[in-house]
């Protein structure tokens, strides 16, 4: 075995008969390949949990995300899951300020009708006084 396979574990093969020349072809997805990919960008479980959850070794997994079309893919699906936690954060906040919105409105007309009703008692026409039940 020349050196450079010993080092690269047969790359150097590549263009010769019979060698690997898989990675000349670029990257075969697959849906363990995606599946990681997406695993990845979520960025929830360890590289150990990615390779096991596939049923890869950990080993495959490393050299899948040495690939620069695997990152690509990554890169790709963090920007959609970015996306996608934006819109409904925000879906989520405006409705959270819609409520909001619509207890002050209903506060404000507690006041309203607190500061007709106690016009007659010091500090009442503020309306933030309120009857003391007996």
């Amino acid at each position: 075995m020349l050196p450079l396979e010993r080092m690269f574990g047969g790359l150097a093969k590549v263009g010769r008969k019979g060698g690997c020349a898989n990675h000349m072809v670029g990257f075969r997805w697959s849906g363990r390949r995606e599946q990681a990919a997406l695993l990845v960008a979520e960025d929830r479980l360890t590289n150990a949990e990615i390779a096991a959850k596939v049923g890869v070794s950990r080993q495959a997994l490393d050299k899948w995300k040495a690939d620069p079309e695997f990152r690509e893919r990554v890169r790709a699906n963090v920007e959609q899951l970015r996306h996608a936690v934006l819109e409904v954060g925000i879906h989520d906040r405006s409705c959270r300020v819609a409520a909001l919105e619509d207890r002050w409105r209903r506060l404000l007309a507690v006041i309203d009708a607190r500061a007709v009703e106690m016009k007659e008692v010091p500090g009442g026409s503020s309306g933030l006084l309120g009857k003391l039940s007996n």
